[in-house]
C-alpha cells in the first residue's frame, strides 16, 4: 500500500490553487520507472512526486507518466508540505534530485521557502532578435519595449525568460497559442517585488519577485 497526498500550492483553501500528488515510496521498495509512470497516471494530478525518504530524494512526472525535464515549483512546495507534515511539521528539509539538491523551509507561519539549485547545464544569453521578438510578441511585447529589462535562457534551452519592470508584469496579455508555438519546452516572465496585493499575499512589499510560468506543453 502507497502513503500519498493530493496538496493544493498557492491557496488558503481545499481545492483551490496548483494541485500536486505526492506518494511517499514504501522504506526499502524500489519501483520500476514504469510503474512510477503507471502510478502518476492513476493518480490523475498534473504532476506526482515520489519521495524516497531513505535515499532523501524525489522525482516528478506528469499526468502522462512522463517524468519532467526539469524541477516543478507548485511539485516541490506540494513535497515539501507533504513531508514536513509528516515529520512532525519539521522547519528544514533537504532532497537530492537529479537536477541538484533543493532546500526546503517552512517559518512559524506557515509560509514556505523552497531554494533551487542553478542549472547544472548553465545558460545563454540570447543573441537572435528574432527569436527575442517571438518571446515578446507571447507575453504582448514588442523588440524595444521600455518596459523590458533583459531576456535569457536556461537549461540549454529548453526555457526562454524575460524580466520586465512591475507594471509591465501586472498588466502582461499573455497569448498562450505564442507561447506553445515557442520552438522551446516553455517560457516564463518576472519581475522585481509585486505590482498588485494577491489573495495569496496582502502585503506586497513582503515579496522579492514574481514570476509567471507557462509550459503549454506538459498542461502547465
Amino acid at each position: 500500500m502507497l502513503n500519498f497526498q493530493v496538496v493544493d500550492a498557492f491557496s488558503r483553501t481545499a481545492y483551490g490553487g496548483n494541485p500536486t500528488c505526492v506518494t511517499v515510496l514504501p522504506i526499502g521498495g524500489r519501483m520500476s520507472d514504469g510503474m512510477l509512470a503507471r502510478l502518476a497516471r492513476e493518480s490523475g494530478q498534473p504532476t506526482t512526486s515520489f519521495v524516497d525518504l531513505v535515499d532523501a530524494s524525489y522525482r516528478t512526472f506528469d499526468r502522462q507518466g512522463a517524468e519532467l525535464p526539469m524541477l516543478s515549483g507548485h511539485s516541490t512546495l506540494g513535497v515539501a508540505a507533504a513531508v514536513m507534515a509528516r515529520d512532525n511539521n519539521a522547519s528544514q528539509l533537504t532532497l537530492r534530485t537529479k537536477h541538484g539538491d533543493v532546500h526546503m523551509a517552512r517559518d512559524g507561519d506557515g509560509l514556505y521557502e523552497i531554494g533551487l539549485p542553478l542549472s547544472k547545464e548553465g545558460g545563454q544569453i540570447f543573441s537572435t532578435c528574432g527569436r527575442f521578438d517571438q518571446l515578446a510578441h507571447a507575453f504582448g511585447l514588442h523588440e524595444g519595449h521600455p518596459a523590458m529589462i533583459t531576456f535569457g535562457s536556461v537549461l540549454q534551452p529548453e526555457l526562454w525568460f524575460m524580466e520586465v519592470t512591475p507594471a509591465a508584469f501586472a498588466s502582461l496579455q499573455v497569448d498562450i497559442a505564442k507561447v506553445r508555438a515557442l520552438p522551446v519546452l516553455g517560457a516564463f516572465v518576472t519581475a522585481e517585488g509585486m505590482a498588485a496585493s494577491h489573495p495569496a499575499c496582502t502585503d506586497p512589499k513582503s515579496i522579492d519577485f514574481s514570476v509567471r510560468y507557462f509550459v503549454p506543453k506538459l498542461g502547465i
